[in-house]
Parts: structure tokens; sequence; C-alpha cells
């Protein structure tokens, strides 16, 4: 047997009289949720130990200690999207110099209209002196 988690045990009550211990299974089980589950009370060492069996065949979806499918596809994703942008970065760096579109050679606001109501800071201007 290999440990999973370390829980403690909860109790959850509808009334007072009517309480039920409760150990929660890690996020990795979830695809577990709703199956019959058969569970067997053994001792061993002297403890209390209890055996938990599933209704359901092994498969990739359960992977205890390894990726789930979904967690490899993502992984392969990524991966490939990293490899695109760098590649798209690549094409980029080598078009800048030689094209002229790349380039800016006119200022920022050429086009902008200048502003219709022009006066100087208030810093600014003649000064009367008396």
């Amino acid at each position: 047997m290999q440990l999973l988690c370390t829980h403690k045990i909860c109790l959850q009550s509808s009334t007072p009289s009517h309480a039920y211990p409760i150990i929660r299974l890690p996020r990795e089980y979830k695809a577990l949720a709703g199956n019959k589950a058969q569970i067997y009370q053994a001792e061993q060492e002297g403890e209390l130990v209890f055996v938990v069996k599933v209704d359901k065949l092994v498969d990739k979806s359960c992977l205890p200690n390894g990726e789930t499918i979904f967690d490899s596809r993502l992984s392969a994703l990524e991966s490939q999207i990293a490899e695109l942008k760098s590649l798209l970065l690549e094409q980029e760096n080598q078009k800048a110099p030689q094209s002229p579109l790349f380039r800016k050679s006119t200022p920022k606001n050429q086009w902008a209209r200048p502003d219709s109501n022009r006066r100087p800071p208030p810093c600014e201007g003649d000064v009367i002196t008396a």
C-alpha cells in the first residue's frame, strides 16, 4: 500500500443526533465521485485500518502519482504555443531592420491638430512689477 495524503476526520451532521464521520480523498480522484465503494475494516500492527474498494476499473483518469491525460495534453499544447511564439518573434526580428514598414521615421503626433485654446502655463509669461 502507498500513503496518499493525511486528512483530519470531520463530522457532517444534518441534525444533532445524526453525525457522520467524513474522510476526503485528494482532488485528483474527483472522477471517482458517484461510484459505489466498499469499505472494509481491519487491524494492522494494533491500529485500525480501513480499505476502500471502488467499483471502477483502473484507467488513466485515476493515476495516483502520475499526470492525468488532460495534464499531459495541456503541457504538450503549452510547449507548442511557446515554440510558435518564439518562431513569430524570430521572424519579426528578421523583418524589422530590412522593411521600411517597421521603421518609425515620422514624429508621433504629426497629424494631430494643435490645441485651439492655447494659453501659457500660469508660471510663464509677463510678470507685472510695481
